[in-house]
């Protein structure tokens, strides 16, 4: 029997998804053992997906695909912005197929990732959807690039860090401090163009992120000091634990920017990089109407009042 054959009648299909990111490949299947297929082993998980739609709409061939929390997959996505495009292949075939027939039922790749509790949720969105051009920037005031790029930003990373060990971790897991930091940002400081304010200098690190020495990322989402609050100014706070770091760890961390040109003079000295347009007007001329002028002399010059 063909593969159709089995799909409209008395056929026990089985599911095999896979997950690509640069050099991980991540193989699972909805069965309830390992499957091989050829050279590779597809690992039971537990997971729930949705069937492609199929509208005009943008969402057009969109895949929802619930897996735990837990799940390596999800774990990509609960540390920083994946840089790697992450592929999805759903493949099937059928338990009582003799000849194992296994065909692509869908391929695409992870558009957007959310996670609520104990769940995460993956939009996977086709493969003409995601060959779709976007604009690269922006007209706008803030800065297009990302901080630290070699090629945009400019800036060098390392010289703007702090290497320390974890003083303390609160019960979170998301308040993490660093004796010294507070202090480094003073230090950092010193020789660039205008001095940073105390305020300024408690929010140091603000959106700049930290690395432990088993290689995990986590955003600074706050420095707690900053914003009034009475903790240490040595802690940051981040939005998701670490999995593995403790006190008395080595730990990175760089420092963050907020993307505006006075940030990008006094903390950075690095205008000339700047990825914004600072002075996009307020008033666009090519959708307002421009009050009306008076001849204002015999040289045709016109006043606007």
């Amino acid at each position: 029997m063909t593969f159709e054959a089995f799909e409209t009648s008395d056929g026990r299909p089985v599911e095999l998804l896979t997950f690509i990111n640069g050099a991980l490949t991540f193989n699972y299947t909805n069965a309830n053992t390992d499957v091989i297929v050829g050279a590779t082993t597809y690992t039971p998980l537990e997971y729930t997906r949705t069937a492609p739609s199929l509208s005009k709409d943008s969402d057009d061939g969109n895949v929802k695909i619930t897996i735990p929390h837990t799940n390596p997959v999800a774990l990509l996505y609960r540390e920083i912005l994946q840089s790697n495009i992450t592929s999805v292949t759903i493949q099937r075939f059928h338990d009582n197929d003799p000849a194992e027939q296994v065909q692509v039922f869908w391929k695409g790749e992870i558009g957007s990732v959310a996670t609520a509790d104990s769940r995460t949720t993956i939009l996977a969105i086709p493969l003409s959807q995601g060959q779709d051009e976007i604009p690269r920037f922006t007209y706008q005031s803030l800065c297009n690039y990302f901080l630290f790029d070699s090629g945009t930003c400019r800036i060098v990373r390392d010289d703007f860090r702090f290497v320390a060990t974890i003083t303390s971790i609160d019960s979170t897991g998301r308040f993490i401090t660093i004796n010294g930091l507070r202090t480094r940002a003073g230090v950092l400081d010193a020789g660039v163009s205008g001095a940073l304010s105390s305020a300024e200098l408690d929010e140091y690190w603000l959106n700049g992120y930290c690395l432990t020495g088993d290689g995990e990322l986590r955003r600074v989402v706050k420095n707690p000091a900053g914003i009034s609050s009475p903790l240490d100014p040595d802690t940051i706070e981040i939005p998701y634990p670490f999995v593995s770091a403790s006190a008395s760890d080595v730990i990175t961390v760089f420092s963050g920017c907020k993307r505006d040109t006075d940030i990008c003079v006094r903390k950075y000295d690095n205008i000339i990089n700047y990825g914004g347009w600072p002075t996009v007007p307020e008033v666009n001329p090519f959708t307002t109407e421009l009050p009306k002028g008076s001849r204002s002399s015999d040289s045709n010059f016109t006043r606007f009042s």
